[in-house]
């Protein structure tokens, strides 16, 4: 799939090939990560085609191979190679050979014989012993439910895709300007009773807006699709219908002003 990344190498809005990595976060093509909140639209959105392990998170492939491969992991000790609890113990060196260097310097490989314990419980179990099996950390996961992977852009397809510019703001009273140069944001304030501000990415485009409420400030996006404001918090997207702080009058008063910029 590809995501339409907020910010990226300098330049804003900028189209990136992506994979999911977790619930609310994507693998870029690069090798770096997006969290939900730094991605506006995603084009070819694949994850219908992965499932969430409900006892240990893990994003599996929508497949019945897949989640067999999963469920199973638990039955077997390979499974406890690079597991973070495995432990060696009664270890005894086999051989050693020393390979010279062009610095003086030598390689040694040693072949060790070891055992092979787990250690995720009080007792060390054998990797290969049923003791292994009774406390392994995947056990669960042979019963789990396989839950469909569900955010803001599943469950609202295409929710910010309706874009404005600066001028809807400069037409409808966002006067008080300030500069942000190493944001490339420009802040557009409303000369009103409610705090309102308009954020504008070096494109021209409002990226977001500001909502200041006598000590509370919060971030969010308007989508013109479903007439919602959405919080940005954490690194996602949260639908936001009320804030906790603002009266329900105020916050419906500052949804409708935002919401007439998209007329």
């Amino acid at each position: 799939m590809k995501v339409l990344l907020r910010n990226y190498d300098g330049e804003q809005y900028v189209w990136k090939k992506a994979e999911m990595k977790s619930a609310t976060k994507s693998a870029l093509e690069d090798g770096g990560e997006a969290r939900q909140m730094d991605i506006v639209s995603i084009s070819r959105d694949n994850r219908k085609k992965f499932v969430k392990c409900s006892a240990c998170g893990e994003i599996i492939r929508n497949t019945p191979e897949a989640i067999k491969e999963h469920r199973d992991r638990a039955s077997t000790s390979a499974t406890c190679f690079g597991c973070p609890y495995i432990r060696e113990t009664n270890s005894k060196q086999l051989s050693a050979k020393y390979t010279l260097q062009e610095d003086g310097r030598y390689v040694v490989n040693v072949k060790n014989s070891v055992k092979l314990s787990c250690r995720n419980s009080w007792d060390y179990y054998d990797i290969n012993s049923q003791g292994a099996r009774d406390v392994c950390r995947w056990k669960q996961c042979a019963t789990s439910e396989m839950k469909a992977i569900e955010d803001v852009f599943t469950k609202y397809p295409c929710v910010f895709d309706d874009m404005i510019t600066v001028d809807k703001v400069l037409d409808n009273g966002f006067t008080k300007r300030e500069e942000y140069d190493m944001r490339n944001e420009v802040h557009y304030k409303l000369k009103a009773r409610n705090n309102i501000t308009a954020v504008v990415n070096k494109l021209n485009i409002v990226d977001k807006f500001v909502i200041d409420y006598r000590s509370t400030r919060y971030n969010v996006m308007y989508s013109k699709k479903y007439n919602k404001l959405f919080a940005m918090s954490n690194g996602t997207y949260i639908v936001c219908d009320s804030i906790w702080c603002i009266p329900d009058t105020t916050f419906e008063n500052i949804k409708a002003k935002i919401a007439s910029l998209y007329n």
